[in-house]
């Protein structure tokens, strides 16, 4: 799914699909329907592009951030399918914050004229929503 008015400038077609499909899923979640297809079908998606090195950028093939990371990661949380991706999402973003580079911003949405902009408070928001799922989630509790 490609969300009106964010994108990623690494991107080719300054699309943001990890943006647009993470938000869609997590509807599904909230909705209590992910076992409706589109729902699957983004969970999938989600676990497929995820980077080699465990974060997420805006679209395949593009840098991981933290606010993409942070997105992919809070509807992930949801899917026992995605445990493995859920993991790796999880010690990228984690070294993010152990080494204070979580709160600076990378540019995610656009204006009119394709004037880029970023957020000061999305990865910051963002990364502790998904983080606090995490420690919400028992699939995730190591004994």
């Amino acid at each position: 799914w490609l969300p009106l008015w964010f994108g990623n400038q690494h991107d080719p077609e300054e699309a943001n699909p990890t943006y647009g499909t993470a938000k869609v899923v997590a509807a599904y979640r909230d909705l209590g329907r992910l076992e409706a297809l589109p729902a699957r079908d983004g969970l999938r998606w989600l676990r497929t592009t995820q980077n080699d090195d465990g974060g997420w950028g805006g679209a395949v093939g593009t840098p991981s951030t933290v606010e993409e990371t942070a997105l992919a990661m809070d509807a992930l949380l949801c899917d026992p399918e995605s445990l493995d991706s859920v993991q790796q999402g999880l010690d990228w973003l984690i070294q993010r914050v152990e080494n204070d580079s979580w709160t600076s911003p990378n540019p995610i949405g656009f204006y009119f004229a394709k004037l880029w902009y970023f957020e000061d408070l999305y990865p910051v928001i963002w990364t502790v929503a998904a983080l606090r799922r995490a420690l919400q989630s028992s699939r995730l509790v190591k004994e």
